[in-house]
Formats: C-alpha cells, sequence, structure tokens
C-alpha cells in the first residue's frame, strides 16, 4: 500500500518524469558498471 501511495505522490506532485530520469541513469550506471566488470574479469 505504501508503495502505491508513494507512486501517487509522485504522479500527483509532477515528480515523475525526475525519479524515472534517475531510474534510468542508475540502471545504465549498473549496466556499465557489471560490463567493466566482465571485462576485467
Amino acid at each position: 500500500m505504501e508503495t502505491l501511495t508513494g507512486m501517487e505522490t509522485l504522479k500527483t506532485t509532477g515528480a515523475e518524469p525526475v525519479m524515472r530520469a534517475r531510474w534510468e541513469e542508475t540502471v545504465r550506471a549498473q549496466a556499465d558498471s557489471s560490463g567493466r566488470t566482465r571485462l576485467l574479469s
């Protein structure tokens, strides 16, 4: 329930695009890090 409330808050305040961009950047950074780790192994 708390997750749904948080999502509703993001949409209501217009913060959804900002949080989506942060999420995408985090996923991209993790993928890059994983790729570098594979190269070093």
